[in-house]
């Protein structure tokens, strides 16, 4: 991540000769600004850890370096509101004042190290469940489905709003008859979205229709007028899946159908 303060702070280091952090580092960071820090500081830490104390007398050129660490450290925690780095003492001796460097930037690492670390794994916990949802809708548009356009989800909806109007108002049917294809009416409704991987719901909807239609004869018909309009709908998306130009034919309910025999009031003439 490239933070506000990384150019100003690569100019810095690159004209005084004593890059610590360079233009790669920010870029690598994570985009929560508290790992970033936490990642800032283990950076510091990692590439100091063989540190020999100064043994070879490199104080001065030590210190200017690591104080440039110190120094971006800060001004990025300061950037983001972050919790900051101790101040320092730094005394006369520049061993001691090294030495002083390392130790506030580790005490900083171990103070927000559980933190940090929570918030990279939540982010990582984040970035899984995005991509794993993306995998996901990129799979649903590339399976096969039934597919509608805006006006036709609108016509759908609006038929099988005023066909459950119709039924409400109507007095062709028992009380229990009615609720029972209220229900299933919105049953329907509540399945019909701009993709769909079936129509057997729709098609259950329709065989009653025709159920209806053989009981009731013409008397029905304004009802199923509605169904057809809507079958007619649902057959075009029907041939557009499947590759087909035009509608697939659609049962006639144009007439009414045989009404079935009642068993129920048939009688054992044999007895």
């Amino acid at each position: 991540m490239a933070y506000k303060i990384a150019l100003s702070l690569i100019k810095f280091h690159t004209e005084h000769n004593m890059i610590f952090f360079d233009d790669s580092t920010y870029k690598n960071l994570s985009d929560v600004p508290l790992v970033a820090l936490f990642e800032l500081c283990e950076e510091f830490l990692d590439r100091t850890k063989h540190y020999d104390g100064g043994k070879d007398n490199n104080h001065h050129l030590t210190f200017g370096h690591w104080m440039t660490a110190y120094s971006a450290i800060q001004l990025f925690a300061d950037e983001y509101a972050l919790p900051q780095l101790e101040d320092l003492t730094i005394s006369d001796s520049t061993e001691r004042a090294v030495t002083e460097i390392h130790e506030t930037i580790d005490r900083l690492h171990s103070a927000i190290t559980d933190i940090a670390l929570q918030a990279r794994l939540n982010k990582a916990i984040t970035d899984a469940r995005t991509l794993a949802q993306k995998k996901h809708a990129d799979h649903v548009r590339s399976s096969f489905a039934y597919t509608f356009t805006d006006n036709e989800l609108d016509t759908i909806h609006t038929q099988l709003t005023a066909l459950a109007v119709q039924i409400e108002k109507s007095e062709l049917f028992e009380d229990k008859h009615k609720q029972r294809i209220l229900d299933k009416l919105d049953a329907l409704q509540a399945e019909i979205h701009k993709r769909m991987t079936t129509l057997d719901r729709f098609w259950g909807f329709f065989s009653e229709a025709g159920v209806m239609l053989g009981k009731f004869g013409n008397d029905i018909k304004p009802l199923t007028d509605r169904i057809v309009e809507v079958g007619r709908i649902v057959t075009g998306a029907q041939a557009r899946a499947e590759g087909l130009e035009g509608h697939l034919s659609l049962p006639d309910l144009s007439e009414p159908q045989k009404q079935l025999p009642d068993k129920s009031s048939d009688k054992d003439d044999t007895a």
